[in-house]
């Protein structure tokens, strides 16, 4: 399962780059990042670092008018934690 949750953030990262001949997709960094972010093991490295790649990918980007209180909430939390 460690290792699942590994290569889940590993591929969302690269989606969120791009690189390694795969097409920048946010969409898609955020569907594999969120459920990282969210997971109840509060120390886990992927859990801050995807919460942190999420905050950036709201702060950069946005989808909509509640994404810059979602990147902030995301930066938080990673910052919370250490990150």
């Amino acid at each position: 399962k460690e290792e699942k949750k590994a290569a889940q953030y590993i591929l969302g990262k690269i989606y969120y780059e791009g690189g390694y001949g795969v097409n920048r997709d946010l969409k898609k960094a955020i569907q594999l990042l969120t459920p990282l972010a969210e997971e109840e093991e509060e120390d886990k490295e992927e859990k801050k670092a995807a919460q942190y790649i999420l905050g950036k990918i709201y702060y950069e980007v946005g989808f909509g008018k509640n994404d810059f209180g979602k990147a902030i909430e995301w930066l938080k939390k990673a910052a919370e934690k250490g990150y």
